[in-house]
C-alpha cells in the first residue's frame, strides 16, 4: 500500500505546533503565577515589616514619655519653651541598642517632642526604620500628652515624718503657763515661752534656730466622706427603708428620731437630720447627711459619720471613730461633751472642743483649731499612740494629754496652768499616714493618638 507521507508530515507538524502552543501558555501561566506569588510575598513581607516598624515607633513614643517625665522631675527648662516645635522640636536620644535586641533589623529611630503649650501639653513624634527584605520600611507614630507635675503619688510627706521627732511642733508660738509640763522636745517657728514652774523635758528650738516646714494634711472633709462611702460599700444584704423597722442596713431619705431607752441593731444611713434620745443603744454604724444630735447616756457600738454639725451630749460612749465632714469646715465647732468617750479616732473638718473629763482614745485631727478643756484626755490606745493635729491652734488646759506621739499645730500651742503633754513610745494608726501625702510627682493625665 502506498502511504502519502506529505499528509502525515503535515499532521505531525500541526500537532507539534499545538503542543508548543499549549506548553507556551502553561509556561506563561506558571510564570504569571510565580510573579503574582512573588508580588504577594513582597507585599506580605512589607506589611509585616511595616507592622514591626510601627511597633518600634510606638516604643519610641514610650521612650519620649519617659524622657518628658524625667525632664519635669529635674526641672529642665525646655519643657516650658514653646520654640521647641516642628523642625526645632526637642530631640530625644533613642536607646537604639536596646530596641535592636527586640527587632534586630531596626536601623534607625528618631524621637521628637514638640512643646505645644508648656509646661503641660506636648506632642511626641517617633519615626522608626527597618531594613526589610525588599528595602527600608518606615513607620511613624504621633501622640499628644498632658502632664500634671503633681498628679502622681509622692508617698508620705517627709515633713510629717520629720515632725514625729518632736512631741510638739508649732508654726507659731508655744507657751507653757505655770506648772505646765512636756515630756519631750519641742520646736516653734515663733517663740517658746516657759513660765515659772513650767518644764520641758527635752530640747527646745525656735525660729532663731531654724524654720521648719510643717506637714499639710489632706482635705479632712473629703477624707471622711470617702471613708463613709468605703465602709458602706462593704455591707452585704442590701438596704431597707422602713423607719419603723430599724434592723439590718437601713437607708432613710427623711429625718430620723429615735426614742429614749431604745435598742437599735442596724447600720443607719440617713440623708436627713438625726436625733437620738437618751439611754439609746445603737449596735451599728451611723451615717448622717444632715445634722446630728446625740443625747446623753447613749452607747454607739460602731463608727459615726456626720456631714452636718454634730452635737454629742454627756456620758456618751462611742466604741468606734467619729468623722465630721462639715461643709463649713473650720467655721463650726464639734464639741465632745463632759464625760463622753470616743474609743477610736476623731477626725473633723470643723473646730474641735473636748470638754472636761471627756476622752478620745485615738488621735484627734482637725481642719480648724482644737481645745482640750480641764481634765479632758487624749489617751491613745494600748496598741497605738495618739496624734494631735490642727490646721490652726491648739489649746490644752490642765491635765490634758498623755500617750501622745506628736502635737502639730500650724498656729500657736498654748499649754495652760498644770497642763500635761506626755509622750508615747507607740506608733500612730498606720491609716493616718495617708493623710499626709508627699509632694506629687509628674504624671501623664491625658493623651490621644494622632497628628
Amino acid at each position: 500500500m502506498i502511504v502519502d507521507r506529505r499528509g502525515l508530515d503535515s499532521e505531525k507538524g500541526s500537532v507539534l505546533v499545538t503542543a508548543l502552543g499549549v506548553l507556551s501558555v502553561l509556561a506563561l501561566m506558571a510564570m504569571g503565577g510565580f510573579l503574582v506569588f512573588q508580588g504577594n510575598l513582597r507585599l506580605l513581607s512589607r506589611k509585616t515589616d511595616s507592622l514591626k516598624a510601627f511597633y518600634c515607633a510606638e516604643a519610641g513614643v514610650a521612650v519620649g514619655e519617659s524622657a518628658l517625665l524625667r525632664a519635669f522631675k529635674s526641672g529642665d527648662g525646655w519643657i516650658e519653651d514653646e520654640s521647641f516645635q516642628d523642625e526645632n522640636a526637642y530631640p530625644v536620644v533613642p536607646p537604639l541598642t536596646s530596641l535592636q535586641e527586640v527587632e534586630p533589623r531596626l536601623s534607625d529611630v528618631k524621637i521628637l517632642i514638640d512643646v505645644v503649650d508648656g509646661p503641660g501639653v506636648y506632642r511626641i513624634r517617633s519615626y522608626a526604620t527597618i531594613t526589610g527584605s525588599y528595602g527600608p520600611v518606615q513607620a511613624s507614630v504621633v501622640k499628644h500628652v498632658v502632664v500634671d507635675p503633681y498628679a502622681g503619688g509622692g508617698g508620705v510627706s517627709p515633713e510629717f515624718l520629720d515632725a514625729l521627732d518632736k512631741i510638739i511642733l508649732s508654726g507659731g508660738d508655744i507657751t507653757l503657763q505655770s506648772h505646765a509640763r512636756v515630756s519631750g522636745s519641742v520646736h516653734s517657728n515663733g517663740r517658746v515661752t516657759i513660765e515659772e514652774h513650767a518644764m520641758i523635758e527635752g530640747n527646745v528650738t525656735d525660729a532663731d534656730d531654724e524654720i521648719r516646714h510643717l506637714p499639710t494634711i489632706a482635705d479632712l472633709g473629703k477624707y471622711a466622706q470617702s471613708k463613709a462611702e468605703s465602709v458602706r460599700s462593704e455591707y452585704s444584704g442590701g438596704w431597707t427603708s422602713n423607719p419603723n423597722n430599724l434592723v439590718g442596713n437601713v437607708h432613710l431619705k427623711s429625718d430620723l428620731f429615735i426614742d429614749a431607752h431604745r435598742i437599735v441593731r442596724a447600720n443607719l444611713w440617713v440623708e436627713g437630720n438625726v436625733q437620738i434620745s437618751s439611754h439609746v443603744k445603737l449596735y451599728g454604724d451611723l451615717f448622717v447627711e444632715g445634722n446630728c444630735f446625740i443625747s446623753s447616756h447613749v452607747d454607739v457600738y460602731g463608727d459615726v459619720f456626720v456631714r452636718g454639725p454634730l452635737t454629742i451630749g454627756s456620758y456618751v460612749n462611742i466604741y468606734g471613730s467619729v468623722y465630721v465632714y462639715d461643709p463649713l469646715g473650720g467655721t463650726n465647732t464639734f464639741r465632745l461633751s463632759e464625760h463622753s468617750v470616743i474609743n477610736g479616732n476623731l477626725v473633723s473638718a470643723a473646730n474641735v472642743e473636748v470638754a472636761s473629763h471627756a476622752e478620745v482614745h485615738g488621735s484627734v485631727l482637725s481642719g480648724g483649731s482644737i481645745t482640750f478643756s480641764e481634765h479632758s484626755m487624749s489617751l491613745g490606745t494600748s496598741e497605738r499612740g495618739a496624734l494631735v493635729y490642727a490646721a490652726r491652734d491648739i489649746t490644752v488646759r490642765s491635765h490634758g494629754l498623755s500617750n501622745v506621739v506628736a502635737v502639730i499645730a500650724h498656729g500657736w500651742v498654748d499649754l495652760k496652768e498644770h497642763a500635761r503633754v506626755y509622750r508615747s513610745d507607740l506608733n500612730i494608726d498606720p491609716e493616718l499616714f495617708a493623710l499626709f501625702p508627699g509632694p506629687g510627682v509628674p504624671a501623664i493625665v491625658d493623651s490621644y493618638w494622632g497628628t
